[in-house]
């Protein structure tokens, strides 16, 4: 909380810096002179490098209005109050052993390929039993012992370890803690909506998934296998059973399966990077790859200072529609699994005549469903192999049951998890 509040009257703060940047009009005995418009354009592009500085990763401009020297020395502030914290409820921080001798051996391996390396790079082990690791940004990296405890972290198990650390690595390269502050504290001002938990959800999860890409192409640069954090994400889907459908519409992460998917995908395209040992060229290939390929840095030009501002704005922007189309989307797939539910699902013939899913839908609304989509995801061996949608036109009635038919995809699956989403009303 603290930290937060923090976070908040700094970037009020912020935002006034960039006013003093701007240069004053030149005045003449006769009084002031028509503006120079070459002159407001280089003031506004120094001006606009307080609010929209170059991402390190993408190299665009990005809405951030903490400069990288506050960052730091927040994380820090945040770190001291932590570990007080952690000592006086009698955690061990720091505790000598293999596990945080292991934990900084790879962090020291994966912040070398990093993007950001200025940085003071630090990871700290505390005892807690939350399955957990983040990042308060800054270079700051905590790990909770619970990681290992509950299982998801294996201690003979370097690789899913890394996989770990990368991903909150890529979240301090990717200005997340900053920027989500930034957008989330003074955007908020400006977009009430994104006050709202299911746009915050949404807002988050597509940073996570960022970070999950990202952190797959620092494992490959480090010589360490890029599909470890599919397998990490596989075996804790399969663990912990966890589904779309369980996780709920207010997720904040990419559920399990998913990660699956984004790594997977991510790891076959990485996978040439890989080298035995630290790639020698892995300053290069951050500058120029196939996930994150970086914007040229370009000298002044007349027109940059509006083209920067602008193209910051557009980018946030941006991701403030696709966070608020995921937001509706999100509330309109909650209220309707909350009536209209999946209650059983066998083998049988698809619309067509041809293999298919039969499913019993329960409409549990005070109104007639007319359609709805679901989708159907295919599970084998703990991990999502396959995912489809499947719409339906049909009219159940309130308070009851309706057999619907899906097609069955020729893939192999332990099982197929339905998920109603979307759901239309007569």
């Amino acid at each position: 909380m603290l930290q937060r509040m923090a976070w908040s009257a700094l970037a009020a703060l912020s935002l006034a810096a960039p006013l003093a940047c701007l240069p004053s009009l030149p005045a003449s005995a006769s009084g002031p002179t028509a503006p120079d418009l070459e002159s407001l354009d280089r003031g506004l592009y120094e001006a606009s490098g307080a609010v929209a500085p170059r991402h390190p990763v993408t190299g665009r401009p990005v809405f951030n209005v903490v400069p990288e020297g506050l960052e730091i020395r927040l994380a820090r502030d945040f770190w001291a109050q932590y570990e007080k914290e952690a000592r006086e409820r009698g955690a061990a921080v720091d505790p000598r052993g293999p596990r945080l001798s292991r934990i900084r051996s790879l962090f020291t391996e994966l912040t070398a390929v990093a993007h950001r390396p200025q940085l003071p790079w630090e990871a700290h082990l505390v005892e807690d039993a939350a399955p957990n690791a983040f990042t308060a940004g800054g270079g700051l990296v905590v790990v909770l012992s619970g990681l290992f405890d509950s299982g998801m972290v294996e201690d003979d198990d370097p690789e899913s370890l890394a996989a770990v650390l990368a991903h909150e690595v890529a979240h301090v390269a990717l200005l997340h803690p900053p920027t989500r502050v930034t957008w989330l504290g003074v955007g908020g001002v400006v977009s009430p909506g994104a006050k709202d938990p299911y746009y915050r959800a949404a807002y988050t999860l597509e940073q996570e998934a960022e970070a999950d890409r990202l952190s797959v192409l620092y494992l490959a640069l480090a010589g360490i296998d890029p599909l470890s954090a599919a397998r990490l994400w596989s075996r804790v889907a399969e663990r912990f059973e966890e589904s779309p459908g369980r996780a709920g519409y207010l997720h904040d992460h990419p559920v399990n399966a998913e990660r699956v998917w984004i790594t997977r995908e991510a790891a076959r395209k990485v996978a040439p990077y890989r080298k035995r040992g630290r790639n020698p060229n892995a300053r290069a290939i951050l500058a120029d790859n196939v996930l994150y390929p970086r914007a040229p840095e370009a000298a002044y030009r007349p027109g940059d200072g509006v083209a920067r501002a602008a193209t910051a704005m557009i980018d946030s922007f941006r991701l403030h529609q696709r966070a608020s189309r995921s937001r509706d989307a999100r509330r309109a797939a909650a209220s309707a699994q909350a009536q209209v539910r999946v209650i059983g699902t066998w083998d049988g013939s698809g619309p067509d005549g041809g293999p298919g899913l039969v499913l019993d839908v329960w409409n549990g609304a005070d109104r007639v469903v007319d359609g709805l989509s679901m989708s159907l995801g295919y599970w084998s061996r703990g991990a999502l192999v396959y995912l489809e949608d499947c719409h339906a036109e049909v009219l159940i009635a309130p308070r009851s049951t309706r057999t619907v038919r899906c097609t069955r995809q020729g893939v192999e699956a332990d099982r197929i998890e339905p998920r109603v989403t979307e759901v239309s009303w007569r």
